[in-house]
């Protein structure tokens, strides 16, 4: 028991480390490019709000977050439920070759939406980058119990 606590306690950590390392990089990417192009310096706070927050913002991040993550992960359960006797290797591969596969319909139909959603709303700013954070799992854990209760599979 204290061997499998050390080894998830070992992965969230370094999932930690990996999240916070690509939000440092992106941050400075961002204090870089404004002071190259001669504009006003962010702190890290409006740049991880992108601004100025509105409801409008908030609710096309929050419909792209939770539409990419409810279509991949009902995708990736129905493409491994119909495709896993075509996909050869074993279970990592066929997991990784249905993982791309919903990524490509969340990403180009949660795209869609969300630029369905910022047009029929109007939003002419960027959302909040936490806000996907935050959505994405709602939509994969509902993508995934409806994926469950279609196929009746666990």
């Amino acid at each position: 028991m204290k061997k499998q606590f050390l080894h998830i306690a070992k992965f969230v950590i370094f999932n930690i480390l990996i999240i916070s390392l690509a939000f440092f990089i992106a941050y400075k990417v961002r204090k870089y490019s404004l002071k190259k192009k001669s504009k006003k310096n962010e702190t890290f706070m409006q740049w991880f709000n992108q601004g100025k927050i509105t409801p409008k913002g908030l609710f096309v991040s929050l419909l792209f977050g939770i539409v990419f993550g409810f279509l991949d992960n009902f995708f990736l359960w129905m493409g491994i439920d119909n495709m896993t006797s075509f996909i050869p290797g074993g279970t990592l591969t066929k997991g990784a070759w249905g993982n791309t596969y919903s990524d490509f319909i969340g990403a180009t139909v949660g795209a869609a939406i969300a630029s369905i959603g910022v047009d029929l709303v109007g939003v002419d700013t960027s959302p909040p980058i936490w806000i996907n954070a935050i959505a994405m799992p709602i939509g994969c854990i509902i993508g995934m119990l409806i994926g469950k209760a279609i196929t009746t599979r666990n």
